[in-house]
């Protein structure tokens, strides 16, 4: 993890991921591979940030397409990603739980996997 590595001393120029400034003055950026696996990223402690009722999700990142108006080709290298689906119902539920009742995906693609979106349709009428 980069917090680690800064605890350890590690210099600047040998941790992935990281922007700082060299002994010039200069931006220096150091590139470090995607995460493609969002199963494990960790859950996010949406207690001090959520809108009531508004519950925000982001279940997938990046986008294969190339528009010219869009960061994401950039970003994130025209690679996408999908958390899992158990992961996704996991979040709704903590949401529903504690209240929220309108769920807000802001995916760049959400629908873009036509499988994915026929799972979690499927998930959602068990609930109904």
């Amino acid at each position: 993890m980069v917090l680690d590595e800064i605890l350890r001393g590690v210099p600047f120029e040998e941790i992935a991921g990281v922007a700082f400034k060299d002994k010039h003055g200069l931006i220096m950026v150091n590139s470090r591979p995607p995460l493609l696996d969002l199963a494990s990223t960790p859950v996010i402690n949406r207690k001090f940030f959520e809108e009531f009722p508004r519950f925000n999700l982001i279940t997938s990142r990046g986008c294969p397409h190339n528009c010219a108006f869009c960061a994401s080709p950039i970003l994130c290298n025209r690679i996408v990603r999908f958390e899992p689906m158990w992961k996704v119902m996991k979040e709704m539920m903590g949401g529903f739980k504690a209240g929220h009742r309108e769920f807000h995906f802001l995916d760049d693609q959400f629908l873009i996997n036509e499988q994915r979106a026929q799972e979690f349709l499927s998930i959602i009428n068990k609930f109904n």
